[in-house]
């Protein structure tokens, strides 16, 4: 019983050491490049403030997932752009 336990705890270190809390890894920079991201997604400003509010708790894997999701649902300024994503997405066929 008492290996299962300290293999346990040794396998969550590891899984520590492979995706780190970004906060307490000094990515500071990353959470900031994510915050602006979702200042400007088109999410609801309730959900935008409770994901601002969970930044500090991210691990690298979902700020990475995060990260991608924030980039898909960004709001596009320039026109040209906007085209461009429309026209990606098939909305003139």
């Amino acid at each position: 019983m008492e290996k299962n336990k300290n293999l346990e705890y040794i396998e969550k270190l590891i899984a520590d050491i492979d995706d780190p809390i970004v906060s307490e890894s000094g990515g500071f920079s990353y959470l900031g490049l994510i915050e602006s991201l979702i200042l400007n997604s088109t999410y609801e400003i309730e959900y935008q403030n409770k994901m601002i509010d969970s930044l500090d708790a991210l691990r690298k894997s979902e700020a990475d997932a995060l990260c991608f999701d924030l980039k898909q649902n960004q709001i596009i300024r320039d026109p040209k752009h906007q085209f461009e994503k429309m026209a990606k997405d098939g909305i003139f066929k």
